[in-house]
């Protein structure tokens, strides 16, 4: 059995952490997911888990929030390196090419647009699953990696 993993989501929206805890046990994973609404919280819960030694194994940040939004977490994360974790990903209600471009530049390891439909969000899980939480690809994509930094956004990593 796949070990359990932690993934931080920090969605100020209610009903889209519903959709993505529910699509990650659609898909058949049981990850623990720890969700707050804000940026600042973010910063919070990763400085208290890194200290306890319990840091998430993925963030998942939404790009508009209250107080600190998905950008200025990213950047401030990118200023502050002993409170990043492994990967950092952005799921948006955005479509637009310069928030995916900004996101790139601020070290997100990949953009995606926040699914529409219920079977887009399982099968968002599941590549989520496969690229950053699976062990063997822990290692593959590692964000220190300079062959994933560089590329990590020349692929399309959008779910239309």
């Amino acid at each position: 059995m796949p070990a359990l993993k932690t993934i931080l989501v920090a969605d100020d929206s209610e009903d889209d952490f519903v959709l993505l805890r529910s699509a990650f046990q659609l898909a058949g994973f049981s990850h623990k997911l720890i969700r707050v609404t804000d940026g600042e919280e973010v910063l919070e819960l990763l400085q208290a888990e890194i200290l306890a030694g319990n840091p998430p194994d993925l963030l998942i940040l939404d790009g508009k929030m209250p107080k600190l939004d998905g950008f200025d977490v990213l950047r401030m994360l990118s200023e502050c390196p002993n409170l990043r974790p492994r990967s950092v990903i952005m799921l948006s209600g955005s479509v637009l090419p310069e928030d995916q471009n900004r996101a790139a530049a601020l070290g997100a390891a990949a953009y995606f647009s926040k699914p529409d439909h219920a079977p887009l969000y399982v099968a968002l899980a599941r590549e989520i699953d496969q690229r950053w939480l699976s062990s063997e690809q822990q290692e593959a994509w590692s964000i220190d990696d300079p062959a994933v930094t560089s590329s990590r956004l020349n692929e399309r990593d959008t779910v239309a």
